[in-house]
């Protein structure tokens, strides 16, 4: 039943979620990327290209492959358009791994963090990741006056 409601309705949570990220990526102004709101914090830039850097290593493991959606490029030199069309491929490569995963992958076990988990359990990582890193770059939109694009939630 579990694996019924997640290929059912987890492929629409994942591209709003998806969708939300990228509207709030690509709402930052080019000159704000290095915007940093404290000195310790990541920059507007390094939270938007942590997202597919942490895809990459999430998508591994759920099927032993590590995409480089980089494709060998340094993620600090990346212009913003090229970080939001790498942003764009690797929430669609989680996308395809949604509809392309099957329930005895889903279910199977794995340790993550000193826990063991199933594998469907690493989709929530992912979108409860992405959500911490895009609510972080939200708050950098408001710090420099720009408008947050419109929430859309589950």
């Amino acid at each position: 039943m579990a694996q019924t409601y997640f290929k059912k309705e987890y492929p629409n949570v994942w591209q709003r979620s998806s969708d939300y990220t990228l509207e709030v990526a690509k709402a930052m102004p080019a000159d704000k990327y290095k915007f940093k709101a404290t000195e310790e914090s990541m920059s507007f830039h390094k939270q938007m290209t942590h997202l597919p850097q942490n895809l990459s290593f999430l998508s591994e493991k759920i099927t032993g492959e590590h995409p480089d959606f980089f494709q060998g490029k340094e993620p600090d030199r990346l212009r913003k358009e090229e970080i939001c069309s790498i942003l764009q491929e690797a929430f669609s490569h989680v996308s395809r791994l949604i509809e392309e995963v099957d329930d005895q992958r889903l279910r199977e076990e794995i340790e993550f963090g000193g826990v063991m988990m199933p594998k469907e359990n690493i989709f929530y990582l992912m979108r409860d990741h992405a959500t911490h890193h895009r609510a972080q770059a939200i708050i950098y939109l408001r710090m420099n006056g720009v408008e947050v694009p419109e929430y859309r939630g589950w």
